[in-house]
């Protein structure tokens, strides 16, 4: 079984590609921080690169830097040689994901669903 699930924010503002077989893909790192203080009292946050492809690659693309989302989707690696040495190139392939940031109206009042 490979699922992976997790939250934490983007990194950059996501930029969508068209490809030349009508498919669109996001490329973005999401920062997802530790359960656990370091050393310094603080936070440390791991940098997952993940892929967004078609209709998840649309709704990912209308976010920005900053946003927080939750993602549900797999681990691929890639093996690559590089100077005689091979190295292992992990990504998350996006299977579903929530912007956690969005707000919507309710019933035409100034209240706000977070």
């Amino acid at each position: 079984m490979n699922n992976t699930y997790f939250i934490g924010r983007l990194v950059t503002d996501p930029e969508l590609k068209e490809l030349e077989n009508d498919k669109k893909v996001v490329n973005v790192t999401i920062a997802v921080p530790r359960s656990y203080k370091n050393k310094d009292g603080e936070y440390d946050a791991d940098f997952l690169d993940c892929t967004f492809w078609d209709h998840n690659a649309d709704y990912v693309s209308k976010m920005e830097k900053g946003n927080k989302i939750a993602v549900q989707g797999r681990t691929e690696t890639k093996l690559y040689e590089k100077d005689g040495k091979t190295f292992k190139d992990y990504k998350v392939v996006v299977d579903h994901c929530e912007n956690l940031d969005y707000v919507k109206e309710k019933d035409n009042s100034n209240e706000m669903d977070i």
